[in-house]
């Protein structure tokens, strides 16, 4: 003890530059908890500027994370197109003959009741409502009609008995009537048709007895809409959506029939090519509606690269001056650590941990605003498709490099003005007027 005193005792008082290098020198690292503390009491104390920081790496990340994940749909969207225009076409003869053998088949006749029943439903034809509006203006049409024949039957009568008339006039008279009574007829022959349907619908939707007259026009309807819809199918770009439904109904009972199930599933097949084909063209109708072109977005946009390097390099610029204004507010503060024997190492560290955690936060931030804007302009412009070709699997890989790249612009942008504050002279800090 002596010693020491001694040996202290000995030792020149040391001021100024000697004092702080001695201080620096002499001091212990700080825990990990200290130095989140000091991190979070920061933060807290420059809540507003924190705010205003992690807003722009928010956006910054945001808008990293909506061009990665929508470029991906794009570019799903661009192959799917491909794939589905390199599909070789199934020869338009074996379609013919396919359709044609399952015509063939009277698939019908084998039928039960309520087979022939659940047919009829899936083709629609229990729309009673549809059919009575339109027997309601059939019947008026036909009343109108019939009183114009009445006038031109007499009018025709009284031309035939006037003298002068010449053969042509007579002929040509008589030519209209002859059209017009058989204009009546068609009609006439419709409105006993939509009666049948009518009928036939009623008791689809409360069948209580197996009338043998419905039954015998259920079949012979099923009969005719079913070769109606084979010859339609034997080139199936002329078929409507709700035809190929109904075709696709079709075919489940031929595939159910040995004699017609090979031409079934060729069929088939041929519709499905045929769906893929619409679908195909559909997309690109979309992709070109939203001003993106499929062999660009094939080869790569470099133009998205750079809004991309531009929107980082604008978020890092925004960060590296909220983060400097950060240490010109705090030179006292700085120089009171210094002179507490805080290493310049420290001072950086609690910079770039600040940065550090505003970054992470705010790059979480982004990443879930970014991809819901993503999902919500896939289905707003591509509907559908846009969902069906989503990067789900990508979406992990742009969230880590989006996470990633907030972190790192947070950091970089803290680098100068961190170094700035290590370097300071704490008695040049404490003079500042704040």
């Amino acid at each position: 003890m002596s010693g020491e005193r001694e040996s202290q005792a000995a030792s020149p008082p040391l001021y100024g530059e000697d004092l702080l290098q001695s201080l620096k020198s002499e001091s212990g690292g700080l825990s990990t908890r200290t130095l989140l503390t000091l991190v979070v009491g920061g933060l807290r104390v420059r809540l507003m500027r924190s705010i205003v920081t992690m807003i722009s790496v928010i956006l910054a990340i945001a808008f990293l994370a909506y061009m990665g994940l929508f470029n991906l749909v794009q570019y799903n969207l661009a192959e799917s197109i491909e794939r589905l225009e390199a599909i070789s076409p199934t020869p338009a003869s074996q379609i013919a003959d396919a359709a044609a053998a399952i015509e063939r088949v009277d698939m019908v006749a084998a039928m039960s009741v309520d087979q022939k029943r659940g047919a009829a439903l899936a083709l629609d034809l229990d729309r009673v409502s549809e059919f009575e509006n339109e027997l309601t203006g059939l019947d008026g049409s036909i009343s109108q009609m019939e009183g114009a024949h009445g006038n031109m039957v007499r009018a025709l009568g009284e031309l035939e008995g006037q003298p002068g008339v010449t053969a042509a006039e007579l002929e040509d008279a008589r030519a209209r009537t002859a059209n017009h009574r058989e204009e009546i007829g068609t009609k006439r022959s419709r409105r006993d048709l939509l009666e049948q349907r009518i009928a036939l619908g009623r008791w689809l939707d409360a069948p209580q007895t197996d009338d043998p007259q419905l039954v015998a026009s259920l079949t012979s309807e099923l009969q005719q809409i079913h070769a109606r819809l084979l010859r339609t199918a034997r080139t199936p770009s002329r078929l409507t959506q709700p035809q190929m439904e109904h075709v696709s109904h079709l075919l489940t009972l031929a595939e159910s029939n040995e004699q017609s199930r090979d031409a079934a599933a060729t069929l088939r097949g041929a519709m499905a090519q045929e769906r893929e084909k619409r679908d195909a063209a559909e997309m690109r109708l979309m992709m070109r509606r939203a001003g993106v072109s499929v062999e660009t977005t094939l080869a790569g946009n470099p133009m998205d690269t750079w809004l991309i390097i531009m929107a980082l390099l604008t978020c890092t610029v925004g960060i590296a001056n909220a983060m400097l204004m950060s240490v010109t507010e705090r030179f006292r503060e700085i120089g009171t650590m210094k002179c507490l024997g805080a290493q310049d190492s420290l001072v950086v560290k609690l910079f770039l941990l600040e940065s550090a955690f505003q970054g992470t936060v705010g790059a979480g931030l982004g990443i879930v605003v970014g991809l819901l804007v993503a999902l919500v302009s896939a289905v707003l412009q591509f509907a559908g498709y846009g969902m069906a070709n989503f990067p789900v699997q990508q979406t992990w890989q742009v969230i880590g490099w989006s996470l990633l790249a907030g972190l790192m612009l947070a950091v970089l942008g803290a680098v100068p003005s961190a170094l700035m504050a290590a370097r300071m002279n704490p008695v040049d800090a404490l003079r500042v007027e704040e």
